[in-house]
């Protein structure tokens, strides 16, 4: 099959250069490991790692995000609890599991074109930013290129030796891929079209790839069939969106150019990014360099588009003559060899970008470069045929030369990508440097229906500390000042409050410092830059001022108005009179569209169950008593001393349960019995040690309620 021109390199030197390319990798893939910051993606799988029932992880994972498929969530699961890793640890073995797609892309390679070939094309995988990126992630997304390459490869040898074993290991790793995530099925659709278009098989044997193929697309429908009713339809799609011309261009070309990567988000343009180097000029060398030499960045993301144009118009080139005659019967059996590698190679790289693209219309946008990382893969091996092919040393060196700066360049912009979005690693070196006895330390995460889930917390890993998750910039300024002002007898220092800037914050200047001036707290700053820069406060108690008796209240970009409206709240709650309403929507509401269980969740964190039981109660006024809402209402019941809401919230339970409306807490619920159901504090404290030992998920004001952390009481 191989079409060298020229003599090979032999297999030893081969070998050594495979070697050194996959040294590259791992050390660029290990460079400034420390500094890569948890995701909310990352998040949802390692949040819950620490659950030690396997069954109690999946249910977890599975049901807010129902595309998810177990191989990779059981993968990480086991590693996590057969040898105890740490987060960095997570990490390095994502990238050791990543580097396992290089051996099969020089084996792929090797045998399409050549060795040198294949070295080469490990080399382009080795530098590539995206690849680097992805490496580093806690997530399935790390096994798409080993399954693609290794599914292709095993397609390559089974056709050309038609041995039943490797057929039945192709369909093997065409199993896995589709138990890894359901959107591989288009590069299954890809090697079907590539066996009708590209092969002699006989039609027997074509209807019996297509009938097996079929089983295994299919089959995991039996694992998807209880969440598929949480795959939002077209109309209520807000995850994805349509990509632009010029995304759509760089996910089918040269998913290497660095800034228009969708993954990285790398836009050095926005305003507080430009201010915060302008406020500090000379303190950050590396960003300015950055900055300098954003101007051209573009230059070298279409040169890379060129370059990959230029491989698989070559491919094309040299392979449509070859397919021609194959269509008309007469190819040559020198020929089909040559066309059968390259063709595949070409079809797998561009295909399942097409599909998904043509998906996006037809039915809701589907396209992210992650979903499509194996297709650059595929295009390395076909850039490493052509550098390989290339006549004449001198443009062949050239060439390489020039891919050398181009991809120099873009892992110039990439690195440190700790500081190119948000530096949330130097912000917790520098808290955990600084931290006194008796220190809090609060942070703002995302509310979701499970529980509490703060990544900072989780990125520490110091559950020893005084940590606390708040929401919005209010309910950080209030726990400051409750902190502060209740812990004066034992002399605690300081509250340490860490923040990336939110859409809908207004500049902390204008809005949140003055609210601490307010109560009477004095602060020091510090600011880590990046595209969205954080800064830390070290909040503690101003003995020269005193707090002013109704302090104004922190503001935002939320339309409180709106939300009263959208939410029925015509008139003050039950209970509150029109201001407490109000300074109690700004504590919790992280949206002008918050919910009213989650209203009601962060309430009872904060210690306000009055709030949580009059804001689910003006909904379930509205509407049929279901729902998260009803069972928030009837929790806050009980935490307020209603004797006979125990019995009701059984009932609850039972009902939603049925309806298959807490499917995502379902392990959550022997311990929700235990505590608010039985009252049997004893054993509910030991299923919450059992069921989160890192206290990561359970919620907070179940946490305070058993022991397990101190209450912090904002509202009281």
């Amino acid at each position: 099959m191989k079409s060298t021109q020229g003599a090979d390199w032999s297999r030893g030197f081969a070998w050594t250069a495979a070697g050194a390319a996959i040294l590259l990798a791992l050390a660029l893939r290990l460079f400034r490991l420390e500094d890569v910051t948890t995701s909310l993606d990352e998040l949802g799988v390692i949040g819950y790692l620490g659950t030690p029932r396997l069954s109690e992880f999946l249910t977890f994972i599975r049901y807010p995000n129902p595309e998810t498929l177990p191989v990779y969530p059981v993968l990480a699961h086991v590693l996590k609890h057969a040898a105890n890793l740490s987060l960095y640890q997570m990490r390095v073995g994502s990238i050791l599991i990543s580097l396992l797609a290089f051996p099969a892309l020089y084996a792929l390679t090797a045998r399409v074109f050549s060795r040198r070939a294949a070295v080469m094309a490990l080399l382009l995988y080795a530098v590539s930013a995206p690849q680097i990126w992805h490496a580093h992630t806690i997530r399935f997304y790390i096994l798409f290129p080993i399954l693609a390459v290794i599914s292709i490869y095993l397609l390559l040898r089974a056709i050309e030796s038609g041995a039943a074993l490797v057929w039945l290991a192709y369909f093997v790793s065409l199993a896995l891929m589709m138990w890894t995530h359901a959107f591989l099925v288009f590069l299954i659709a890809a090697h079907g079209i590539y066996l009708l278009l590209f092969t002699r098989l006989r039609w027997r044997h074509c209807i019996a790839w297509g009938l097996a193929s079929a089983v295994i697309v299919v089959s995991p429908l039996v694992w998807l069939r209880e969440s598929w009713h949480r795959i939002p339809t077209a109309e209520a799609n807000d995850e994805h969106r349509l990509p632009t011309l010029n995304e759509a261009l760089f996910d089918l070309f040269a998913d290497d150019a660095v800034v228009p990567h969708k993954d990285f988000e790398m836009d050095f343009s926005l305003p507080h990014f430009e201010a915060l180097l302008d406020a500090h000029p000379g303190e950050y060398p590396w960003l300015e360099l950055q900055r300098t030499l954003r101007t051209g960045h573009w230059l070298a993301d279409y040169a890379l588009m060129g370059f990959y144009l230029v491989c698989i118009g070559w491919c094309i080139a040299r392979n449509a003559p070859r397919a021609w005659q194959l269509w008309r019967g007469r190819a040559a059996g020198a020929d089909i060899p040559a066309l059968r590698g390259e063709a595949l190679l070409l079809t797998c790289g561009l295909l399942p970008l097409l599909f998904m693209l043509a998906m996006s219309f037809l039915w809701r946008p589907i396209v992210e470069p992650r979903f499509t990382i194996y297709s650059p893969v595929l295009l390395y091996a076909l850039a490493g045929g052509m550098l390989a092919l290339l006549r004449g040393r001198g443009a062949r060196a050239l060439l390489v030369s020039a891919l050398a700066l181009v991809y120099g360049y873009q892992l110039l912009m990439f690195y440190p990508y700790s500081q190119t979005t948000s530096d949330w690693a130097g912000a917790n070196r520098h808290v955990l440097a600084e931290l006194q006895p008796d220190d809090l330390i609060v942070s703002r995460g995302m509310p979701i229906i499970k529980g509490t889930l703060d990544w900072r917390r989780f990125e520490m890993n110091r559950p020893e500390l005084r940590q606390r998750t708040v929401y919005t910039l209010e309910a950080a300024a209030d726990l400051a000042q409750c902190y502060l002002d209740a812990n004066a007898t034992r002399q605690a220092r300081g509250v340490w409050a860490m923040f990336s800037r939110d859409a809908l914050d207004l500049p902390y200047e204008s809005s949140f410092e003055p609210a601490l001036k307010a109560r009477g707290l004095r602060f020091s700053t510090r600011d880590f830059p990046g595209q969205f820069p954080i800064r830390v406060y070290r909040i503690e108690r101003d003995h020269t001022q005193t707090s002013l008796p109704d302090p104004p209240m922190v503001e935002t970009e939320i339309d409180y108005a709106r939300m009263k409206e959208w939410m029925g709240i015509a008139e003050p709650l039950a209970g509150f009179s029109e201001q407490e309403t109000d300074r109690a929507l700004r504590r919790y509401a992280v949206d002008t569209y918050t919910g009213p269980a989650i209203l009601a969740q962060l309430a009872m964190d904060d210690g306000d169950n009055r709030f949580a039981q009059a804001i689910t109660r003006i909904e379930l006024a509205k509407y049929d008593p279901v729902g998260h809402t009803q069972a928030m209402e009837t929790i806050a019941s009980i935490r307020l001393g209603d004797a006979g809401a125990a019995a009701e919230l059984d009932e609850v339970i039972k009902r939603l349960m049925s309806m298959g409306m807490l499917d995502e807490v379902r392990p959550l619920i022997p311990l929700i019995r235990l505590l608010y159901v039985d009252g049997d504090v004893e054993r509910a404290r030991a299923e919450a040690l059992r069921i989160d030992p890192d206290r990561m998920f359970v919620n907070q004001y179940m946490r305070e309620e058993l022991g397990l952390e101190d209450p912090l009481n904002t509202a009281e």
